[in-house]
This record gives C-alpha cells, structure tokens and sequence, in this order.
C-alpha cells in the first residue's frame, strides 16, 4: 500500500463540504489523519463507505463534557481535533443515528437562509431596542402635543 499523503486543504469553514470531501476520499481508500489550514494528511485504508460529522468544541480544543462519549454510545468514531472542530465517522451501513446539534444544524444552512436569518435577527434587536427607547422616554417625559390637547403617555391596552 501507499505512504500516507497529503492534499489541501478545503476551508474551514466549509464543514458541509468537509464532510462529503471525506467520505469521497474514505470511499477510494484514503482515511483523513490531520486537518491543517492548508493541508490534510490521508492514510491508506481499505475502501469503506463512512459518514463524517463536524462538532465545535472550545477555543481551547475540548467538547462538552459527556459529548465524545454520546457520540460512541450513537456508533461513531472519534477522528481528529482540528481545534476547535472535533471530527467524528461511522459505517454508512449501520444505523448509527445522526445526533443533530446545533453547530451542525448551522453548518448546513445556506447562503440565503444564512442571509435571511441574520436580517430577521437584526430586526428583532432593531424593534426591542425602538420599543425599549419609546417606554423609556414615553414614561420618563410625557409633554404635550403643540397643536392639541393629547399629551404622548404609553397607554394600556
């Protein structure tokens, strides 16, 4: 069999595509080793079909307590730390589940939802901190309109 070699890498923050890139490449034979920021080391294996997971640990490289071994319980592997992703395999042909989180669920959000997501997000802030402000003034300065005798008080409704 052939040494180990070495391809570049793809972005890192393109775990989707990570994660398929590998599974490719453990279906010619090649088993991912190291994950750098420009190249991964692959080590001969025999082909095998296997899924591949990305999970963010800490900046310092750790998981949640109780999450590795989660993941055995479920059928996958642990791979690599590529600080602060954590690389996890299992069998296409078992039925080990996927567990769904949160960073995964987020690593296959596209573009435009990607897009769409953060408007929204930013909206919202946008109209508690308009509606934080006006109660704040409303409460704290009522005066009364120049032309009119309605004096701007929050009303109950």
């Amino acid at each position: 069999m052939k040494k180990r070699s070495y391809k570049l890498s793809l972005p890192r923050w393109a775990l989707a595509q990570r994660e398929s890139w590998y599974a490719e490449l453990a279906a010619r034979g090649l088993r991912v080793q190291k994950a750098g920021a420009m190249l991964t080391r692959f080590a001969p294996a025999p082909p095998a079909r296997l899924r591949y997971r990305f999970e963010v640990g800490s900046d310092e490289g750790g998981l949640p307590a109780g999450q590795k071994e989660f993941y055995e319980e479920c059928g996958w592997q642990y791979v690599l730390n590529d600080r602060p992703l954590h690389l996890f395999c299992a069998p296409e042909q078992t039925d080990a589940p996927d567990p769904v989180s949160y960073t995964h669920l987020r690593a296959h959000e596209t573009g435009r939802n990607l897009v769409c997501r953060l408007l929204l997000e930013k909206k919202k802030k946008k109209l508690t901190q308009l509606e934080s402000l006006y109660a704040h003034y409303t409460t704290n300065n009522p005066t009364k309109h120049e032309d009119s005798d309605i004096w701007l008080t929050p009303h109950n409704d």
